[in-house]
């Protein structure tokens, strides 16, 4: 694996390398991790059986499991959960990944954080309330629902690239939160949002994402 680098802008890979393998499998983890992203994001959602899988949609049981990504989640590369509202099931996710976690004591001690997130601001208060020692982060992906997670402790914001602007960037992190925007697949796009301070870039191509001389610390 190559070492990531450090970059002015964090490069997040959207259900790991999955621009140029499966998304949501442990092939696009790994050939991000191989890339040097600085954070891999995945999508989980409650099989039948209870068990956190890494999918985006509600489908059969036959997926790869959480607990497989944090077996080979390598120290140096940070982990953005997206937990989905569709098989939330009252809470029963969250315990859940919770035991994933705990079985993976070192994550609570690494470079750069295990951040766990949610569309909706009362998973992610609930998120907060029993996963505590992990880093939250909001997902935000319509401007009116943005004032829906001040109240939260979350420092990280998620944002649907569609409607960030410049003073959006500003204003948050006058705040004081760390913002990253999604999901932004054109370079030049890309770069526009770094130059207006977006501290990451959740991308479905960070081969190119990483090779960009905006992104040079």
């Amino acid at each position: 694996m190559q070492n990531p680098t450090p970059h002015s802008t964090s490069i997040i890979a959207h259900r790991g390398n999955s621009s140029e393998a499966p998304e949501n499998t442990l092939l696009a983890f790994q050939q991000a991790f191989d890339l040097g992203v600085d954070y891999v994001e995945c999508d989980v959602q409650l099989s039948k059986r209870g068990i956190p899988i890494l999918t985006h949609d509600l489908t059969d049981d036959e997926r790869p499991s959480l607990h497989e990504l944090l077996e080979i989640l390598p120290s140096e590369v940070g982990l953005m959960i997206d937990v989905k509202r569709e098989s939330y099931r009252g809470g029963e996710m969250i315990r859940a990944i919770a035991k994933d976690l705990y079985d993976f004591p070192r994550l609570k001690d690494t470079p750069k954080p295990l951040l766990i997130g949610s569309l909706d601001p009362k998973i992610l208060q609930e998120i907060e309330h029993v996963l505590k020692g992990y880093t939250s982060i909001a997902i935000v992906e319509y401007d009116s629902d943005l004032p829906k997670f001040f109240s939260l402790q979350t420092t990280f914001y998620a944002l649907y690239d569609k409607w960030v602007t410049e003073a959006i960037i500003q204003q948050l992190h006058a705040r004081g939160k760390v913002v990253w925007i999604w999901t932004v697949d054109e370079v030049d796009k890309a770069g526009s949002l770094a130059s207006w301070g977006a501290d990451g870039i959740i991308t479905n191509r960070p081969r190119g994402m990483l090779m960009q001389s905006w992104n040079s610390s």
